[in-house]
């Protein structure tokens, strides 16, 4: 019997110093020059806790990977990564390290839809971030309204302008119909909001109204009186008149000059033949032209013109409105 007791009081100095020995390996800093091609650290989808630690010896971060696995194991951690693209500290620890991708702390992007973009834009913007996988160009108009669950017939107008974070794997797709929902949202809301110096009758109304006003105004302070004045014309059955239909009704026709038959040709959305408001919106537009579509300023102002740095001379008569064009426009 006496060698058994020899064996174990020995056996537990041993086990005892080889915890410490663990513990000493993962929470000690690991601290080197990251190259640039180093980052991230990409754990693919049925990647296992070996596969993650071969890469950290591939890149020179770990020199053996048992400190890491014996770890994961004793902390019931071992089968918990999660795929995912992953940037750690240039000083940092096993332990830190594992917590991370246990966690699925993987790298978010941003992506920011701007007040006023179109759709055009958005679809750009989207198909150009490397990180999103491209599940939206080869679908048609009509697809893709299925796919984010629009009941409207146009695309154009139905993403809320803002910042969305997504990771590697996510899809251009689920960027939209976030935006989508988020714009759906927002609108339900505001228009809960409408007074009754506002003209248009359905949401989708004041998206369209919403859209304009985005486009007209560059100063916070002005929506509520462009849309006081653009629900005045309305209200009195009046051509809009303005700028910003027209340029999105020519597209990329548009070479940066609005020229007099540009105003003449008719078409859905030019304000200057047609009565109303254009068939959808013409942008994205953001809260504050939301809000300012549905309370718009009680006025008496039935016209504005663009001084040329980023404000408006509002008018309530046509003879003002001419002085105001003369002067502002035509520098006369």
């Amino acid at each position: 019997m006496r060698p058994l007791k020899i064996t174990v009081t020995i056996a537990l100095p041993i086990t005892f110093l080889g915890f410490i020995l663990l513990l000493w390996y993962v929470h000690t800093n690991i601290t080197r020059e990251l190259a640039p091609g180093d980052l991230p650290f990409n754990i693919e989808k049925g990647s296992n806790l070996g596969d993650f630690s071969q890469s950290l010896i591939s890149r020179n971060v770990i020199k053996q990977e048992w400190p890491l696995l014996l770890w994961a194991t004793a902390t019931g951690k071992a089968t918990r990564i999660q795929a995912g693209e992953y940037q750690f500290p240039q000083t940092t620890n096993l332990r830190s390290m594992l917590a991370q991708v246990i966690d699925g702390k993987v790298i978010n992007y941003s992506i920011t839809i701007i007040e006023g973009w179109t759709f055009s834009q958005i679809q750009d913007m989207l198909l150009k971030s490397e990180h999103l996988t491209d599940d939206i160009s080869n679908l048609s108009e009509l697809e893709l309204l299925k796919a984010i669950g629009s009941k409207s017939s146009n695309l154009e107008g139905l993403f809320f302008p803002d910042t969305y974070y997504s990771s590697l794997g996510h899809s251009s797709l689920e960027i939209l119909k976030l935006a989508h929902d988020t714009m759906a949202g927002h609108l339900g809301i505001v228009w809960q909001q409408k007074t009754s110096e506002s003209v248009v009758t359905t949401p989708y109304e004041a998206l369209i109204l919403a859209s304009i006003i985005e486009k007209e105004s560059l100063i916070d302070a002005e929506r509520t009186l462009v849309s006081g004045v653009l629900s005045n014309r309305l209200r009195e059955n009046l051509l809009l008149q303005t700028d910003p239909t027209i340029i999105y009704g020519l597209g990329d026709r548009f070479d940066g000059i609005l020229r007099k038959s540009d105003l003449t040709t008719d078409g859905p959305y030019n304000t200057y033949t047609r009565k109303g408001l254009p068939p959808t919106p013409i942008a994205n537009p953001g809260m504050k032209s939301l809000i300012a579509a549905v309370r718009p300023a009680r006025t008496s102002k039935m016209f504005f013109v663009a001084r040329g740095d980023g404000t408006h001379e509002f008018s309530d008569t046509l003879e003002e409105h001419n002085i105001a064009v003369n002067k502002y426009q035509r520098k006369n």
